[in-house]
């Protein structure tokens, strides 16, 4: 069970959360697009079609996808989150994100020289 330590009036208290993150399953890559689809579904009808199945993204190395899902008795997802190693062996065999979703450009300090 995961908490979150709160400071309040100079006294450690700790709160437990109704999640759990860890990381996804192969069974857990379906709800996963599931929601991703629903979720982009929502703003831009057809991309969310597109994404009614894993991405190749999801099994690509260097990639993990995480899952949050509710402490209930149906463990509904929450949320996911992917992320993706700037480089995960030398030479570097990582791919340009793909061009039809943002990305965020690393700190430069904390860019690999092997990897520009």
């Amino acid at each position: 069970m995961e908490s979150s330590v709160l400071l309040s009036q100079n006294k450690l208290t700790t709160q437990t959360l109704p999640f759990v993150v860890r990381m996804a399953s192969q069974g857990d890559l379906d709800d996963v697009a599931a929601l991703r689809s629903n979720a982009y579904g929502k703003h831009m009808p057809k991309l969310g079609a597109t994404l009614r199945e894993p991405e190749e993204s999801d099994y690509e190395l260097g990639c993990e996808v995480m899952v949050a899902r509710f402490q209930d008795l149906r463990g509904s997802l929450l949320g996911t989150l992917r992320t993706r190693a700037e480089c995960v062996q030398t030479p570097c065999l990582c791919k340009p994100p793909s061009g039809d979703r943002p990305s965020i450009e690393g700190s430069v300090w904390l860019r690999r020289p092997d990897c520009a």
